[in-house]
């Protein structure tokens, strides 16, 4: 998938009405406070839109020891 078409399907993600959402990668993206927060055992995502600036945080899991 183009990197293009797949911020315009978080854009409608985060737009979108429902509280969670699954992207086209398998992904659940869940609504917390004014976000949606996806996670993987390997990454935590975070992203919200703003002033139309879509934001995505994307950040590294640190595993348990």
């Amino acid at each position: 998938m183009h990197a293009a078409h797949y911020l315009a399907e978080l854009r409608q993600i985060v737009r979108s009405a429902g509280d969670e959402k699954t992207d086209s990668h398998g992904n659940t993206w869940r609504r917390q406070g004014g976000e949606f927060v996806c996670q993987s055992w390997e990454w935590r995502a975070s992203m919200c839109e703003a002033g139309g600036r879509l934001s995505v945080r994307i950040t590294a899991v640190e595993p348990e020891r």
